[in-house]
Parts: structure tokens; sequence; C-alpha cells
């Protein structure tokens, strides 16, 4: 995944570049740098579905900018082509996360934790939301289980420091470990 976040922000400065070569109060201009910017920051926060979202619109921003032959088309194709290239690595960084989800297992305060969201029924939460004397836990243990539980791909995570909101994913992985 570093790779793709390398390749994101060289591709970010590489628009920076092209998109000054448009002509002066295009509206593209901001349109285009500010998808660029979009997709290197959801590839960093680990949102790769948004990610791939904005890198698509970038597709069709530059098309549509290429048609208008304010500069060489071939700068249009060098990105289109490399942002088509960084969509696919996207994607298939997803396929393989899933992969891996079937192999991993969780431990007895994962799965507690897990129950507990379930059962209060919680779409999306803080840590500070969930009751650590029910689980007993204490809010720092709960705040790095939560963490186990997003690279484990049971919980997204939306946001950083205090600012950060849980919401759990439902698969049939949960059920699975579960049950052994």
């Amino acid at each position: 995944m570093e790779k793709t976040k390398e390749k994101a922000f060289r591709l970010g400065l590489a628009v920076y570049r092209v998109t000054k070569l448009f002509p002066e109060g295009e509206v593209l201009i901001s349109q285009i740098r500010e998808a660029a910017n979009q997709v290197l920051s959801d590839l960093v926060l680990g949102r790769s579905k948004e990610a791939r979202k904005y890198a698509e619109v970038i597709l069709n921003y530059l098309r549509l900018a290429r048609m208008q032959n304010w500069i060489k088309p071939v700068n249009f194709d060098i990105l289109i082509k490399e942002y088509g290239g960084l969509i696919a690595e996207i994607g298939s960084g997803g396929k393989e996360r899933v992969e891996k989800k079937k192999t991993i297992k969780l431990t007895e305060r994962q799965k507690k934790i897990l129950d507990y969201i379930q059962g209060v029924n919680l779409k999306s939460f803080q840590a500070g939301d969930l009751d650590v004397s029910l689980l007993k836990l204490s809010a720092r243990t709960l705040v790095r289980e939560l963490s186990e539980l997003t690279d484990k791909g049971y919980v997204n995570r939306d946001g950083q420091g205090r600012g950060v909101f849980y919401s759990r994913i439902i698969t049939p992985n949960h059920a699975k470990s579960r049950q052994e």
C-alpha cells in the first residue's frame, strides 16, 4: 500500500504541473487538483474505496480537459494511463485484503467487543461511547483492540485523534470465528 500512496503523491504533483498550463481562471484546475488531493488523503486514511472513486473522477476530468486542446494531448495521455494504473492497484489491494480476512482469528477480547457493539446496535461510535466497565477493559486497551479490529477488517475507522469514529462491518468471518 505504501507504493500506491507514493504513486498517488507523484501523480498529484504531476496534476499540479499540468493544470498550471491550463487557461487562467479555468474551473477544471481546482476540480482536478481537489480530486487528486482527495485520492491521496483517502489512501493515507485507509479509505481505498473512496480513493478509487476520486481517481475515476480525475480520469473523467482529464478526458474532458484533453478535448479542449489547451496543451499537448501527450500530457493527458500519460496522466490518464497512470491514474488507470492507480485505480487497478487500489482495486487489487482491496481484493488481497478480503483474502487475508479469511485466515484471521479474533481474540476473546475482540469477540467480546464485537458482540457488545452488535448487542447495543451501534452503527457509528467513538471509543468513549463504549462502556469499558462492562467490557472490563481500560480505555487505552479498548482503543488498541479497536485498532486491531480495524486492521483485521471488522471495523471501519474514520477520522483522526479525538475525532475518530468507528463503524462495525458485518462479515460472515465474525460468525465463523465465534464458532471456533
